[in-house]
């Protein structure tokens, strides 16, 4: 019954990927589509972003598992994630003045560092180890719907000097695939934690990794 769910899924998902290119393939006028300067310069940025994004959808399935994993309390649980939603509420007010004030380039990989960490405590059975990666995570958070775009922008209009009426088609393709992501990071996670009976440390592992390459990707892309 699960792998017919599976096939359907995928099946489905397929298909909204051909709508959406076929969509995209009817919308496309104007020089954006076939200039190979912008192209080169989306990929570059789609390259780190979409990195960045997978990292950020691939804790959320299994992390009240992973706190429960830990023999956690419910009211325990409940402190971190409180503590993590709150951090994000007050980092992401500041978090405009912290891109100026750093630099565009230097607050993502700021966001790759604090989110590696972010992930290596939650390998950590200590409770206040863990409430100081939740609090990472929502600096985290704030930085990664903040910099990176703050960086394109700038970088579209300022140094490659595209169209601005360039700069929605580029938002417009990240916000489909950040969708695609999130799903597809949701049955990775599955995937590594039920199927192959890793348990809910699993995707942690390749949380790692993909911040990590972030942070050497993101070095060479956004120089």
């Amino acid at each position: 019954m699960l792998v017919a769910a599976y096939v359907a899924f995928a099946l489905l998902l397929l298909i909204c990927i051909g709508l959406e290119l076929s969509a995209c393939r009817s919308k496309l006028t104007g020089r954006s589509c076939s200039n190979p300067a912008f192209l080169r310069f989306q990929l570059d940025y789609y390259q780190v972003y979409f990195l960045a994004l997978a990292a950020d959808w691939l804790q959320g399935p299994y992390l009240y598992k992973l706190y429960q994993h830990y023999n956690f309390l419910e009211a325990q649980i409940t402190i971190i994630y409180v503590c993590g939603f709150a951090s994000s509420v007050l980092f992401g007010l500041v978090s405009t003045s912290l891109v100026d004030r750093l630099g565009r380039k230097k607050s993502c990989i700021l966001f790759s560092m604090t989110y590696s960490i972010c992930c290596l405590t939650k390998l950590s059975w200590d409770y206040f180890v863990l409430i100081f990666g939740r609090i990472l995570g929502g600096l985290s958070t704030a930085l990664l719907f903040s910099a990176f775009e703050a960086w394109y922008v700038h970088e579209h209009v300022e140094r490659y000097d595209f169209p601005a009426e360039w700069i929605p088609a580029t938002f417009s393709k990240a916000a489909f695939w950040n969708s695609v992501i999130a799903i597809g990071a949701g049955v990775a996670a599955n995937v590594f934690a039920e199927w192959l009976g890793l348990g809910p440390v699993a995707p942690l592992h390749g949380l790692h990794s993909l911040s990590h390459d972030g942070w050497h990707l993101g070095s060479e892309e956004l120089g």
